[in-house]
């Protein structure tokens, strides 16, 4: 990255510090958020700190950036706004390796503003390297793919793709077809494949190292991950009772998120048309793949879809980009604008999901339970008790880490490690009230078990 590189990255960042630092909330949003809170003290996917797959790099990030001083929630912000602007910069590079820079910028400043966005980077910032890994691993893949390009474009590419994996190994998986695309324009399509075979295995191999010694070992990761997919139910289809049902439910919400990031510049398209210059296959190998693995895998979350939505700002990017001189400056805040209405004045139906009434409601409900257990935590010690809610009982071990707290009848999230028998965690004080007993959740080394409360 040269000086201009930085003054774009840096002008991105400060762009989104000055927009999310006043909307971010109080306190840790998800249940996923307080583990992964207890991962920047002790990295154990075992416990769910944090949990499956794991996320080795991103939560090596976040340490580097809570070893400055900054609370877990600040930490979080902070790596949202420097994957956001990290993500906005590659689209930019995008754009010069495409021969549009404008188109590259128009996309950058759209991703900044589209409302998923909005909505992932004050509530699960992790997943902002969704939309990193999709960039980057378009660019890169697009430079290798070029006639004459030199090998260490293939390499880069494959490496760059392996090292995100880290970040968020999932969504990953949806960008190969890009590298494989990459190696088939390649005139040596075998010594291609292989490069990219090796320089992406390198990564891999050494965050995988310390995945899988931090979680007992490949049997143990591999049984750790079945069960998490059993208990969260990530491919909806195969448990369902109505398996189209399922599918059609879950195109209904990923169709809603890709319309969201759509509406703020489709109007642009009664005036002018996005050039593609003969690169349909390209767009179609990037997006496709992954649109179908969030309807027939897992889509639960709108940042699950930040690696296809942020293909779609590419178009939308390349759609202004042909309006010239003040007309495209003022589409461009148009569909800036639009984007940010969206977000904070939410539609009907599946699109509800992404909008900031859904942040401000966890987050009164969350400020609410915590601020007033504080208050009541000044006359002695504190027990708890919580049913299935918006304040989670993961929030109350996190944030009262010395109360006793019992959890009614859960339906879901009451075991973190998605068995049927939790690893134990001393340090922990977690009762489950189900209708057959009371089932310790976190600590089984107690002298005394409490018998269910009756009424």
């Amino acid at each position: 990255m040269g000086r201009k590189d930085v003054a774009i990255f840096s002008g991105l960042a400060a762009l989104l510090a000055i927009t999310r630092w006043p909307l971010v909330p109080k306190y840790l949003f998800y249940f996923d958020s307080v583990n992964m809170a207890y991962s920047l003290g002790d990295f154990d996917p075992r416990r769910h700190y944090p949990q499956p797959p794991g996320y080795p790099l991103y939560v090596g990030f976040c340490k580097a950036i809570h070893a400055l001083g900054f609370t877990p929630e600040t930490t979080f912000l902070l790596s949202g706004i420097l994957a956001g602007a990290l993500a906005g910069w590659l689209l930019i590079k995008l754009g010069e390796e495409w021969g549009n820079a404008r188109a590259g910028w128009m996309a950058a400043l759209l991703f900044c503003f589209t409302p998923v966005f909005w909505f992932n980077s004050l509530t699960n910032q992790g997943r902002a390297f969704n939309a990193v890994a999709s960039a980057g691993t378009a660019w890169l893949c697009l430079r290798a793919a070029r006639a004459g390009a030199h090998w260490g474009w293939m390499a880069g590419a494959a490496c760059f793709l392996g090292t995100m994996a880290g970040f968020r190994p999932v969504e990953s998986l949806m960008l190969a077809p890009l590298l494989l695309y990459a190696v088939w324009k390649r005139r040596s399509r075998g010594q291609a494949f292989l490069v990219a075979l090796v320089a992406g295995a390198v990564p891999v191999v050494c965050w995988g190292w310390v995945l899988l010694s931090e979680s007992g070992g490949l049997t143990a990761y591999l049984e750790l991950m079945r069960n998490y997919a059993n208990a969260e139910n990530i491919v909806a289809t195969r448990t369902a009772v109505h398996p189209m049902k399922a599918v059609f439910k879950t195109a209904e919400f990923v169709g809603a998120m890709h319309l969201m990031a759509f509406l703020p510049w489709c109007w642009a398209l009664l005036l002018a048309r996005p050039h593609l210059k003969g690169r349909i296959a390209f767009l179609a190998v990037w997006l496709l793949p992954g649109i179908a693995f969030q309807i027939f895998g897992h889509a639960a979350d709108p940042c699950h879809t930040l690696a296809t939505l942020t293909g779609v700002c590419w178009l939308g990017g390349l759609t202004l980009a042909e309006f010239r001189g003040s007309k495209g400056v003022f589409a461009l805040a148009a569909a800036c604008v639009l984007g940010t209405v969206l977000f904070l004045n939410p539609l009907r139906g599946a699109a509800r999901a992404t909008s900031y009434d859904v942040i401000r409601r966890v987050n009164r409900a969350v400020s609410e339970a915590v601020d007033t257990l504080r208050t009541a935590q000044r006359g002695g010690p504190l027990t708890i008790v919580v049913r299935d809610s918006l304040v989670t009982w993961r929030h109350l071990a996190w944030y009262f880490p010395q109360a006793e707290i019992w959890v009614v009848e859960p339906t879901r999230h009451w075991s973190p490690s998605g068995t049927p028998e939790y690893v134990p965690d001393a340090t922990k004080r977690v009762w489950v009230v189900e209708r057959s007993g009371v089932r310790q959740a976190a600590r089984d080394d107690a002298a005394v078990r409490p018998e269910p409360v009756r009424r």
